[in-house]
């Protein structure tokens, strides 16, 4: 008993500790408070006067629609990795979910939401958009998914460069990176299919370049889908290069100087 409790005063002077219980906590209260908001007090995602079905079920249908924006599912892989992170400090290295691989994919996925919700605040300001306008949205709406596309984000990042060079990523860990995107899209197509045969139309995909069955640009619907999917893979995969590059220069640094280093 004597031997846990110091164990855990030595986690209390362990900023790492500190700022991943912190980041977690945070990461929690946002998402229950989205829900809240979103799914049963302003249900952001419900039309209540459509002729659809929704309106039988809005709470239902609210989280729905909630759980299926690639941001929200970001938010909970960041959520997860700090939650698993602080139960698992220290032995990183030891949990496949929490090694350097999996921070670095999960961070540029939050990153990537981030820099395309933020791109699209700045066309809808200079009316090139209409993807997310705050203008039209409720002001919990507008709260809770400005925290959760920049504060959840930073968290991560922000943990992720003071915690760059303790491992590096090896290169032949690039296709895990596409593992969760290519599962986002499987997931998009037969969420949609499933609301179809339901009768339901309404919010069958949570963005407009994600809905598969219409063509973003033009009228041939494979190129369309083959041009959006290879210009995400293309900034994922940019993302990739960034955060390896540097994190792996990183360690390079700490070695020649002979810091500790943890390793994957």
């Amino acid at each position: 008993m004597k031997l846990n409790i110091n164990k855990s005063l030595l986690y209390l002077k362990d900023w790492r500790f500190i700022f991943k219980l912190t980041s977690f906590i945070i990461c929690v209260l946002l998402i229950i408070t989205g829900i809240i908001w979103g799914c049963f007090i302003d249900q952001w995602y419900v039309d209540k006067n459509s002729s659809y079905p929704v309106h039988l079920f809005p709470t239902l249908y609210g989280f729905n629609v909630l759980i299926s924006f690639w941001s929200v599912q970001t938010n909970l892989l960041v959520l997860l990795w700090f939650g698993f992170a602080v139960f698992g400090h220290g032995k990183e290295h030891k949990n496949k979910f929490i090694n350097r691989t999996s921070q670095t994919n999960i961070t540029i996925y939050i990153t990537t939401t981030m820099l395309l919700f933020w791109g699209v605040i700045v066309l809808n300001i200079l009316g090139d958009a209409s993807e997310y306008d705050f203008a039209t949205k409720t002001a919990s709406d507008v709260a809770i998914t400005s925290l959760t596309h920049l504060l959840t984000p930073l968290l991560m990042i922000v943990y992720y460069v003071l915690t760059m060079g303790q491992a590096t990523v090896s290169w032949k860990r690039v296709w895990t990176l596409f593992v969760y995107p290519a599962a986002y899209c499987v997931f998009l197509v037969i969420r949609a299919e499933m609301l179809t045969k339901d009768g339901i139309k309404y919010f069958l995909y949570p963005y407009s370049f994600t809905n598969f069955s219409q063509p973003l640009f033009g009228d041939n619907l494979a190129l369309s889908n083959f041009v959006c999917i290879l210009v995400l893979a293309i900034l994922l995969l940019a993302f990739f290069l960034l955060f390896v590059l540097t994190n792996n220069y990183v360690y390079k640094r700490k070695h020649k100087s002979n810091q500790p280093i943890e390793t994957n």
